[in-house]
């Protein structure tokens, strides 16, 4: 007699917890002003991955931050949570811009060219 396969344990995957998703963007708002991850693509530039460590602690609040603008519906028209990291950034970016470079845009820096690991002490 063939040895018969063992029958396999059905897969239970966990309902997500809070509010549906699809609930929380802004009503009325047209995605339609964004790029394809939600940023805006202010100079017209390609869109590239930019990758960050910040606290676990401080990564949940931005997240939830996000979550609480795109349901309280007066937000922007952010479509994803890069999206409004991305404009977050743009705008610390143009703030030191303003402040030390009269405003103008700074020269980009390209990737690589960043010393690694933690700034002398």
């Amino acid at each position: 007699m063939k040895p018969q396969p063992r029958p396999r344990k059905p897969v239970t995957i966990p309902k997500a917890g809070g509010p549906d998703p699809a609930t929380l963007t802004a009503p009325g708002i047209s995605q339609s002003s964004t790029a394809s991850n939600g940023a805006t693509a202010s100079r017209g530039s390609e869109m590239k991955q930019l990758n960050i460590r910040v606290p676990a602690e401080l990564a949940g609040r931005a997240r939830t931050a996000w979550r609480v603008l795109m349901a309280d519906g007066t937000g922007q028209p952010y479509s994803t949570f890069s999206g409004w990291v991305a404009d977050l950034i743009e705008q610390a970016v143009m703030d030191a811009e303003e402040r030390y470079n009269n405003g103008k845009p700074f020269n980009e820096t390209s990737a690589g060219q960043l010393p690694l690991g933690r700034a002398p002490s």
